[in-house]
């Protein structure tokens, strides 16, 4: 929690893609935030829009977040099927 306290306090930033895949433990045991594909500034306490192109493609990939663990507020805003 305190590497999304400080992207959200420090940073300004919202992660957008926190899943289980983007956790490291170093070997000092120090928890590291990766996947910061599609993280979000944000100026104020309003709300902010985030549009993911879930048609798009590289490839065989689609860069979109993992839908799985995607906040809310991402899921509800528009019809995702996975």
């Amino acid at each position: 929690m305190e590497g999304v306290n400080f992207l959200h306090a420090n940073a300004k930033t919202i992660h957008c893609n926190l899943s289980p895949e983007h956790i490291y433990v170093t070997k000092e045991g120090k928890i590291k935030i990766a996947g910061l594909n599609f993280i979000q500034q944000f100026v104020s306490n309003e709300a902010v829009s985030v549009h993911f192109d879930f048609l798009s493609r590289i490839g065989e990939l689609a860069p979109v977040p993992n839908l799985k663990f995607a906040a809310q507020e991402i899921t509800d805003s528009m019809l995702v099927s996975t």
